[in-house]
């Protein structure tokens, strides 16, 4: 499973809404029961799951809100993200 999915599966699980299997991953997931509080599970699970920390700075609704967004995050702060930034 790669990462998308594996996010698109968080997501699911979280919004308890199997149509974020088949939505564009720059779809805005407010419209698919995105509050602050599920984003705050969603990055939980997320730092978990990738032994990851997402800075405050970054707990933003608007930087958590469509699956390519996360998917950024967590490259962002995943060691292959971080050798993208050298």
């Amino acid at each position: 499973m790669n990462l998308e999915q594996e996010i698109r599966e968080i997501i699911s699980e979280v919004l308890d809404n199997d149509e974020i299997y088949m939505i564009d991953e720059e779809e805005d997931l407010i419209a698919h029961g995105l509050d602050s509080m599920f984003a705050m599970e969603i990055v939980v699970r997320l730092e978990v799951q990738y032994g990851i920390s997402i800075e405050d700075d970054d707990l933003l609704l608007d930087n958590l809100s469509s699956i390519k967004k996360l998917i950024h995050l967590v490259d962002k702060h995943t060691s292959g993200g971080k050798a993208n930034e050298q």
